[in-house]
């Protein structure tokens, strides 16, 4: 009897540790990240009357008589299966699915958690809500990550910059039509930057310069004429004037006929000034204040004639429209912009050239070795190297194509079909040949700084083969950038195709760009090369669709962050690149049951749970959901079910100890 007692009493503490957990379960119902508890039972030591005999040969075998003493809670497991996801907006919550938890470190040691819920502090370290440092690997400058050594924590400062990365590979991919217009060549019409144009036959322009470095220290570009190391120069042109600066004793002669719009006379219609000072060039404004001495208005006309005071520059008077308000005085100021004719440079001026690939150089107009001769604006310089020798030849791309001597300007193609194109100066062509238009592309290049730079590359068919495959060309559509700071420089490449509409990699060998800078970015290095693959185009038939690409960006500052499914944490900046900033770790147990729990939604490793296995989630199996928060794992209706048969198994024990009272009572009354 006094058994019985016992063992409902230890029913009694068991339904209460079930009910504990139950509680614990439901009033975690809506914790993120919380694993539900369960509470087996065991039965507890027997009382054994009797042991167990074995059959033998006259007898059967007889059972043991054991009584139990009771019931223990054997076990309070962590079930660690996943829940429910729930959409939170915030793009810094994670939610894990698979066999996984988090790491995370404070100063007391290290934790593991299923609530993703983190966010980023005031210094950019990726945070817990309790502050505890989320580990994980940070990427490095060019975003690679690398997840093999030891875990730490992730910081990612908000409106970080990043370094601009100069180009150094372009790719050329998707389709060219393998059917383009074009047609047999008919005439070819050449115009030049000096205003002539000629009609040829076989248009080769030349796409090399030759510099002449002499003793005087200057640098003559040349295209024609034969040359040689210790000889004289002689008298070439050095390049187009840009502009006049009188200095010192230096004459400019501006040539003026006419003023600007409004004016309706000038007296007199047309002289030339000497001896002007200041920087002018053409086309340009010669610009002058004049005092009024009298003023006389037509009313008929309604015109008003301002007459000035002899002067320099020779303008005595001019008529203009009479204004609708207001009145001209004698010795008021008038300005007055004179649109110029022609500037020209004499003995000691200054001349700016633009000098081939360089930047503009500045010449002295005079007779002796190193000067220019008398020159005008626009009209080439003639260099006066009779008396000054040729130290070195240099040969470089010229920073315009030449022809027959002259720079084009535009080559007019015409077909016999009659229809035109405007073709590329720099490419070559010949009457009776097929012309085939090519397509326009232009591939980015960032320098040193990040500055853009648009290179226009045109790629056309150059030749239809049915036996061997169709070639292509990809050749620049100009010499210069940037106003002419920029220089671009790229042999001719040949695309060979096969049969299949694939490049013949054999046959086809990267392009090789390369630009030269004089002002800005990359100007102390001078050049920037860049290799412009185009293998990975094809050729079928349909559109062209042929884009670029290249490995270069300009600086920017980080905007956003967005997480994957892998873990890694990737910022976008306002460059438009979008780089890996780090990765969160993920710990995995053998026996993630055994974890203890330290509260606050974190576990710690006991004897039980095995060690930490810190890994990717790539490598573990597990997946990250971005912006949503991993549920509770408590089941209501589970619980509600498990509440009851407790209170159920509680209540029967309890009338186990009713009944032994009342069966202990009746013995009592026995010796009344």
């Amino acid at each position: 009897m006094m058994r019985s007692l016992y063992s409902a009493v230890s029913g009694l503490k068991s339904h209460q540790t079930k009910m504990d957990a139950v509680g614990h379960n439901i009033a975690n119902v809506n914790t993120y990240g919380y694993k539900t508890q369960r509470v087996t039972f065991a039965d507890t030591l027997y009382q054994t009357s009797s042991g167990a005999a074995a059959p033998r040969d006259n007898r059967g075998g007889v059972n043991a008589k054991q009584i139990g003493l009771g019931v223990g809670v054997s076990a309070v497991d962590t079930i660690f299966t996943d829940s429910s996801k729930q959409a939170t907006g915030k793009n810094t919550d994670v939610a894990l699915s698979g066999n996984g938890l988090f790491v995370v470190k404070d100063n007391s040691g290290t934790y593991y958690t299923r609530d993703g819920s983190f966010a980023f502090d005031a210094d950019g370290n990726y945070v817990t809500s309790g502050g505890q440092f989320v580990q994980g690997w940070m990427a490095d400058d060019k975003g690679k990550l690398s997840t093999t050594g030891t875990a730490g924590k992730i910081t990612v400062q908000s409106g970080k910059s990043m370094e601009p990365t100069a180009t150094s590979t372009g790719t050329y991919t998707n389709n060219v039509n393998s059917n383009p217009q074009g047609g047999p060549v008919s005439s070819i019409m050449v115009s030049y930057t000096d205003g002539t144009s000629e009609s040829v036959t076989n248009y080769a322009p030349v796409k090399e310069e030759i510099v002449l470095h002499t003793a005087g220290g200057v640098s003559v570009p040349v295209t024609t004429g034969t040359h040689t190391v210790g000889s004289p120069v002689g008298t070439v042109s050095v390049g187009t004037i840009q502009s006049v600066t009188a200095a010192n004793a230096g004459e400019v002669e501006l040539k003026v006929s006419k003023a600007t719009s409004g004016y309706i006379d000038m007296v007199p219609p047309s002289l030339t000034m000497a001896n002007e000072t200041g920087t002018f060039t053409y086309p340009g404004n010669f610009e002058v204040t004049k005092q009024i001495v009298t003023v006389t208005t037509d009313a008929v006309a309604k015109t008003v004639t301002l007459t000035f005071a002899a002067g320099t520059d020779g303008i005595t008077s001019v008529t203009i429209p009479k204004p609708p308000s207001g009145t001209y005085a004698a010795g008021d100021d008038f300005k007055i912009s004179v649109p110029l004719d022609s500037v020209k440079a004499k003995t000691g001026a200054k001349v700016s050239v633009r000098n081939g690939t360089d930047a503009p150089v500045e010449y002295t107009v005079g007779t002796t070795p190193g000067t220019v001769a008398e020159a005008e604006v626009g009209k080439p310089a003639m260099y006066d190297g009779s008396s000054d020798n040729i130290t070195s030849i240099e040969r470089r791309p010229a920073r315009t194509p030449m022809f027959n001597g002259k720079v084009p300007s535009t080559v007019t193609v015409s077909l016999t079909d009659g229809t035109t194109y405007s073709a590329n100066i720099n490419q070559s062509y010949k009457t009776g040949t097929n012309y085939y238009p090519p397509i326009s592309t232009t591939i980015t290049v960032y320098d040193t700084l990040g500055n853009a730079h648009s290179v226009p590359i045109l790629v056309g068919m150059k030749e239809k083969d049915s036996t061997n495959g169709n070639k292509w060309v990809a050749s620049l559509a100009t010499n210069v950038l940037d106003n002419g700071d920029t220089t671009l420089a790229m042999q001719d490449v040949e695309i060979q195709f096969d049969l299949f509409g694939k490049v013949n990699a054999a046959k086809t060998q990267p392009g090789q760009l390369t630009l030269t800078y004089k002002n800005g970015a990359d100007s102390s290095k001078g050049t920037q090369i860049v290799s412009v693959d185009f293998s990975s185009l094809t050729q079928y038939a349909g559109g062209n669709t042929i884009k670029s690409d290249t490995n270069g960006n300009a600086a920017g500052t980080l905007q956003s962050l967005s997480i994957d499914s892998a873990g890694v944490i990737s910022g976008t900046y306002s460059n438009g690149i979008i780089k890996n900033e780090a990765q969160i770790a993920v710990a995995q147990f053998n026996n993630a049951a055994g974890l203890t729990r330290v509260g606050g939604n974190y576990y710690q490793v006991s004897n039980n749970s095995g060690e930490a296995n810190v890994r990717s989630a790539t490598d573990l199996g597990v997946t990250f959901s971005p912006g949503q928060l991993e549920m509770s794992g408590t089941d209501i209706a589970n619980e509600f079910t498990e509440m009851i048969t407790t209170q159920r198994g509680f209540q029967s024990n309890s009338k186990i100890i009713t009944v032994d009272d009342e069966m202990l009572e009746t013995v009592i009354n026995m010796k009344r």
